[in-house]
């Protein structure tokens, strides 16, 4: 069984050509001292909607894609269905609290972001 070590949103380089920076946010999961990553319907259907939730865009559409941070599918993740500036404001009114504190990006007005999730196995 897996869970979520630890969720941490990026936001990304002003130094990225425009049309990467200003892209819809993406969830990215890595699984550290694993050498398979876990079943794509796994993550969809356990951990997307948790992750979703706790950034502020639940019941958002995500998008499943070998290709999301790279285009030598180097990078795959979740492209949530949501334009950036959207994205940006739920996660920035979002009150929900993250690991018994307050999210730290609560009332922030952030630049475009992507939200990276490390899974373990749960002992």
């Amino acid at each position: 069984m897996m869970k979520i070590k630890s969720l941490r949103i990026e936001e990304r380089s002003s130094a990225l050509p425009r049309k990467d920076f200003f892209a819809k946010p993406r969830i990215y999961f890595t699984v550290p001292d694993s050498t398979a990553p876990p079943k794509v319907n796994l993550l969809k259907d356990v951990f997307v909607p948790g992750v979703l939730e706790q950034v502020g865009m639940k019941g958002t559409k995500t998008v499943w894609s070998r290709k999301a941070g790279c285009k030598c599918g180097c990078t795959p993740g979740f492209i949530v269905q949501m334009e950036h500036n959207k994205a940006r404001v739920a996660l920035t009114h979002h009150d929900r609290r993250v690991h018994g504190q307050e999210s730290e990006y609560y009332g922030r007005l952030i630049t475009p972001f992507d939200v990276l999730v490390e899974l373990e196995w749960a002992r």
